[in-house]
C-alpha cells in the first residue's frame, strides 16, 4: 500500500514541477517519457539515454550469466561471475547518474546538500516539498 502512496506522491510532485517549468503536467504520468522530460529540463538527455542503455544491457547480461551458471564448466562459471561483476559496475554507474541528476534538480531549486541526501533517500516526499515549496510557505505565513 505504501508503494502506491509513494507512486502517487511522486507523480503529483513531478507534475507540479513540470507545470512550474512550463511543461504539461500529464507528462509526469507516463513512465519512461517522464524520465526523458526530467533529464531534458534539469540536465541533458544523453545521460538519460546512457542510463536506459545500461539498464537494458544489464538485464540482458544478467540473464545470460544466470543461464551460464547452469552449465557445470568452471571456465563458463568464471565467465558468468565476470559478467555479474560488470553488471554490478553498470548499476553503480546508473546510481551515479541518478545522484548527479538529483543534484542538478536540487541546485536548480537552490536547496542544500542535506536536501539532496533527503531527496535521494526519499524522493517522493521531497519532490512534493520542492513542488509545493511556495504553497507551504504561504500557508505557514497565514497560520502565523
Amino acid at each position: 500500500m505504501k508503494e502506491v502512496i509513494f507512486m502517487f506522491l511522486m507523480a503529483f510532485g513531478w507534475a507540479a514541477l513540470f507545470n512550474k517549468k512550463g511543461e504539461e503536467w500529464w507528462k509526469a504520468l507516463i513512465p519512461i517519457y517522464s524520465s526523458y522530460v526530467k533529464f531534458k529540463l534539469y540536465w541533458d538527455v544523453k545521460y538519460f539515454i546512457t542510463s536506459i542503455i545500461l539498464i537494458v544491457a544489464g538485464f540482458i547480461m544478467y540473464f545470460i550469466a544466470i543461464a551460464m551458471l547452469q552449465i557445470k564448466n568452471i571456465i563458463i562459471v568464471f565467465s558468468a561471475v565476470i559478467i555479474v561483476l560488470v553488471v554490478f559496475i553498470m548499476a553503480l554507474i546508473c546510481i551515479y547518474i541518478r545522484i548527479v541528476f538529483l543534484q542538478k534538480v536540487t541546485k536548480a531549486h537552490k536547496k542544500s546538500l542535506l536536501f539532496l541526501v533527503a531527496l535521494f533517500l526519499c524522493e517522493p516526499v521531497f519532490i512534493c516539498a520542492l513542488a509545493y515549496d511556495k504553497t507551504i510557505k504561504k500557508f505557514l505565513d497565514k497560520v502565523k
